[in-house]
């Protein structure tokens, strides 16, 4: 299987082909001595990116489970087409979901969640922070759905990381670059002024959300509604 290596601030890129005993695909551990590890599974998307492996002697090594399954299958199969469609290095595409490996580690999943546990869960993307702060449809204070950005804080990020995960909130309305969650029962999507350019990102990694909703469908089989205009949401 393929281990991913890396510290809080992914100051690295390294990946191991090694076996852990009792690893699935996405169990989060830490290796002692060697930082933080993510079972990437039996497959990469571009091994040629990684001929030089790092084969530590995992087995050896003092094993500190954080999170088993901590992102779903469909997470899995989304985080290996990204790099593969858009070249990108997992040292980039793995951020997009683990803004913070400390954060995420300090919260728990008491179970396997199960998808006929979880009610249906939407996505509502927005192009930028100024159109969601002041569509005056949008109630910061919302119980009933999670409101997420680029300025928000990585405790922040990883908070909603959870509530999502474990099905507490089944709404999340966010710009493109917080679109990448672990969804459980993702149902529908909305992309709000989809023709707007904010939603292709100049930063590696560079992706067009328009895309990257395109293969959510694909992967989760979920409705999919691109607007030329912001919507009221009701």
């Amino acid at each position: 299987m393929y281990y991913y290596f890396f510290d809080r601030y992914y100051g690295h890129d390294r990946i191991a082909q090694a076996y852990v005993a009792d690893t699935v695909a996405w169990d989060f551990f830490e290796a002692v001595g060697y930082g933080y590890v993510l079972c990437l599974w039996e497959s990469l998307s571009r091994v040629e990116q990684y001929t030089k492996y790092i084969e530590p002697k995992l087995q050896d090594a003092e094993i500190i489970m954080i999170q088993k399954w901590l992102l779903s299958e469909q997470s899995l199969q989304m985080l290996h087409r990204f790099t593969h469609h858009r070249f990108c290095a997992y040292k980039k595409a793995i951020p997009l979901y683990l803004a913070d490996p400390e954060e995420v580690a300090k919260r728990r999943l008491a179970k396997k969640v199960k998808k006929s546990d979880i009610p249906s869960q939407s996505l509502i993307i927005y192009p930028n922070v100024w159109s969601l702060q002041n569509d005056k449809n949008i109630d910061i204070e919302n119980e009933w759905f999670l409101l997420l950005h680029s300025q928000s804080t990585k405790k922040q990020k990883a908070e909603v990381f959870w509530w999502l995960r474990n099905g507490k909130k089944n709404s999340l309305v966010c710009t493109y670059s917080q679109m990448f969650q672990d969804w459980m029962h993702l149902t529908d999507i909305t992309l709000i002024d989809q023709h707007t350019r904010y939603y292709k990102s100049p930063q590696d990694p560079r992706y067009d959300a328009g895309a990257v909703v395109d293969k959510l469908w694909e992967i989760y089989g979920c409705k999919v509604k691109k607007t030329w205009y912001v919507l009221e949401l009701v």
